[in-house]
């Protein structure tokens, strides 16, 4: 009986332990919100991977402005034959990854069919050394 106790304590220290590693999605990097977008399914039959891929980010960066404040942009490409219409937002952070205090307004991007646009967003305050980019569906 006391087994049991230490084996049920030792598997809440872990199970604690496991969960208070979560991982998040990595600073300076460009995500699809909306999954219908991009997104990868299992086939539960051979297997396999399916990638339903409206939208793909082609490459994705950010720069100093001369004023001292962060440019992020992404190059996101339409492998569509109709026109896209997205909303995209960049959320900056400071080296401590702290998140600016000016919350921007998501714009609207329109991509051609099969093409590529760019979206580009400047922060508000100066000194932000990360970002992400968050590309959601038009609503």
């Amino acid at each position: 009986m006391r087994i049991l106790k230490y084996i049920g304590l030792f598997s809440l220290v872990i199970l604690t332990a496991c969960s208070a590693n979560k991982s998040k999605e990595p600073l300076s990097s460009a995500v699809f919100i909306d999954g219908s977008l991009n997104r990868t399914v299992k086939n539960d039959v051979t297997g396999s991977e399916i990638n339903y891929k409206k939208l793909s980010i082609e490459k994705h960066g950010s720069n100093e402005t001369p004023t001292g404040t962060m440019e992020a942009w992404a190059v996101i490409r339409n492998h569509t034959d109709f026109d896209q219409e997205i909303q995209v937002n960049a959320v900056f952070y400071d080296e401590n990854e702290v998140a600016s205090k000016f919350e921007a307004t998501p714009q609207r991007v329109f991509i051609k069919k099969n093409s590529s646009a760019t979206f580009r967003q400047n922060s508000v305050e100066q000194g932000m050394k990360l970002y992400n980019i968050e590309i959601n569906g038009a609503k």
